[in-house]
């Protein structure tokens, strides 16, 4: 559980990749609905890898990260955790 939940706050510290919460190029363009939290491994490590491109010199460590993960039977068990830390982040930050 530790480890899920460790795992779904990585998910969406990469995805808030501004330090101003309410800009909509940051967390809270998940919850605008412009991006949808992946519903599988491989297509949620596919956006990670997109958004580790923006962490400048951590850029190549976090790319590296996520590809080594294998979370493909895990993340159906973690996708609804995610879900509700996106939904409380956005009424937390968003409204």
């Amino acid at each position: 559980m530790k480890f899920t939940l460790l795992a779904a706050l990585f998910l969406l510290a990469v995805f808030a990749t501004s330090t101003d919460a309410a800009n909509t190029s940051g967390i809270c363009i998940m919850c605008s609905g412009m991006i949808g939290i992946p519903k599988n491994w491989k297509d949620a490590q596919e956006l990670l890898t997109y958004g580790c491109k923006s962490l400048g010199e951590a850029a190549n460590a976090c790319s590296h990260m996520v590809e080594a993960a294998d979370l493909t039977a895990s993340y159906p068990r973690m996708f609804p955790y995610i879900i509700q830390l996106k939904d409380i982040g956005c009424r937390k930050f968003c409204q």
